[in-house]
């Protein structure tokens, strides 16, 4: 079975949660502080349940989610979060892959540009065809406009925006074209 757990958030969240999961994942919740994780109604120190970590933080900056990210925490979403993006964040994170969600993604780029000092590409870990298409995303583009415009095939086009969407650890395009125009791009 796979396991999540879930810091941060208030009581009621943290009960709402047990409602959200998928049948073939265990919540592991988060009692008070981000250290001390409640496993079967056990206390077991943070890290030592097996699972992937998601984290609820309620006052956020970009030095706050990119230090969460070192720690090794493998999303982060604001205690705001509607319910299904907490679900879906959840089933992510179980899967595996880091999800850094809408404004949260946006101050971390915003922390990253600041602290790269290399003055180049806001979006290095992309190809140069993926930051084309971040481009058009960025402009309101559609796939097929963006095909169009590249003289590509939609669906090749549908795989850059699933793989732009990984590698900026965002849940869909539109949170991708957020990220994108607060970094200067469209």
């Amino acid at each position: 079975m796979r396991r999540v757990a879930v810091l941060g958030g208030t009581p009621l969240v943290r009960h709402a949660l047990e409602h959200l999961v998928d049948d073939d994942l265990e919540l592991v919740r988060v009692i008070g502080s981000a250290d001390v994780a409640v496993a079967g109604g056990h206390a077991v120190p943070r890290g030592d349940h097996g699972g992937a970590v998601l984290r609820l933080l309620h006052e956020v900056d970009g030095a706050t989610v990119a230090r969460t990210l070192r720690e090794g925490d493998r999303g982060v979403l604001p205690d705001s979060a509607e319910p299904e993006d907490v679900r879906r964040a959840i089933a992510l994170v179980a899967d595996g892959l880091t999800v850094v969600a809408g404004e949260l993604a946006d101050v971390l780029v915003e922390q990253l540009v600041r602290t790269s000092g290399d003055g180049g590409h806001p979006f290095p870990a992309l190809t140069p065809r993926e930051r084309e298409v971040l481009a058009g995303l960025a402009r309101g583009e559609t796939n097929g406009q963006i095909a169009r415009r590249l003289g590509r095939a939609t669906k090749t086009v549908r795989n850059h925006v699933s793989s732009i969407c990984t590698k900026l650890q965002v849940l869909d395009r539109a949170q991708a074209a957020l990220v994108a125009r607060d970094a200067g791009l469209g």
